[in-house]
């Protein structure tokens, strides 16, 4: 309560002040001279530029920021190449025959059986 109405009591001061540095015709007069002055200086064509070139390293910076965001979303080589898949010509088979394929170096077997071994089957 205390330090709110020491606020209160200040405004008024602050008030003054600030009124009476505004009125002073010197200090707008300077700051009228300081904006004109630097308005005077002002290089368009060199603004424009450095504008532009900072607009191209933002974009290129961006793109080198996006880089590994964008990569991780597309599949790993190693997870499609297992998912290859492998044709093999299964019209020279015979009934008991097996054949031995490699696929990913791993031996997979193909067995056509015969109708004796299919009829064993439906007995389990």
């Amino acid at each position: 309560m205390v330090t709110i109405l020491w606020h209160v009591k200040l405004l008024p001061q602050l008030n003054f002040y600030k009124s009476r540095l505004l009125s002073e015709s010197w200090l707008v007069y300077l700051a009228d001279k300081m904006t004109n002055d630097v308005l005077s200086k002002i290089d368009d064509k060199k603004r424009n530029f450095l504008i532009q070139a900072l607009s191209v390293l933002g974009g290129i910076g961006t793109l080198f920021t996006l880089k590994p965001f964008i990569t991780s979303w597309l599949p790993n080589p190693e997870v499609a190449a297992r998912n290859e898949s492998i044709t093999v010509d299964l019209s020279n088979l015979k009934p008991g025959q097996k054949m031995t394929v490699t696929w990913h170096g791993k031996p997979i077997w193909i067995i056509r059986r015969t109708p004796s071994q299919l009829a064993q089957l439906h007995q389990l």
